[in-house]
């Protein structure tokens, strides 16, 4: 039997990132307001520095309007650009400590949050398809972060009941897994998605 896999939403997920975005628009006024004040100081130094500054705070709160009217739409960008810009805006923060008295160490990883932030955003359309339940001849298992996975093996499997927001699976070996399913915009479809997968194989 092949591998099924089903796509769920979660709330959290959503939540963490709307709050994410908050975060950088605040930090984009912020540095574009010291940006403006370095300009009117006539004894500036760096100028050019500090124009780029307000070009990567504009660029990250239109393009957060962009977004924001997009989704209202039903469309999504293959790539997250508000993640794009906020590791331009990150970027621009981490050359500015290059003129400022900081260590080498410290100067060198300024630079990683926005390669990481990049990442995000080259990789948003892959990462918003994570969150999944699957199915397989050997488990069960549902993902909703990158590095975590909760799974049990259908052959562990002593008897399963829900609740209507979470699974919980009796295991043969002792104890439980549940799988909780109370933060997906989806849940209803999920648990029985779920409650199918378990019943298709006997239990």
């Amino acid at each position: 039997m092949p591998d099924e896999i089903y796509r769920i939403e979660s709330t959290r997920l959503e939540r963490a990132k709307r709050a994410q975005t908050v975060q950088h628009v605040l930090g984009a006024f912020l540095l574009m307001s010291d940006a403006w004040t370095h300009l009117q100081d006539p004894h500036r130094h760096h100028a050019a520095l500090s124009v780029l500054e307000i070009a990567a705070g504009s660029l990250l709160v239109l393009s957060v309007i962009i977004e924001k009217v997009r989704h209202q739409r039903g469309a999504h960008s293959a790539v997250g650009w508000v993640e794009i810009a906020g590791a331009v805006m990150l970027t621009v923060e981490a050359i500015n400590r290059l003129f400022e008295p900081h260590t080498l160490a410290l100067r060198i990883l300024s630079f990683v949050p926005p390669i990481i932030m990049l990442l995000f955003g080259i990789f948003d359309m892959r990462l918003r398809k994570l969150p999944h339940l699957r199915a397989t001849d050997d488990f069960f298992s549902m993902r909703i972060r990158f590095i975590r996975r909760k799974k049990v093996r259908w052959e562990d499997v002593s008897s399963v009941r829900t609740d209507g927001q979470t699974v919980f699976v009796d295991r043969k070996s002792g104890g439980k897994t549940q799988f909780k399913m109370k933060d997906l915009k989806n849940r209803e479809a999920a648990v029985a998605w779920t409650m199918d997968q378990f019943a298709r194989r006997g239990f």
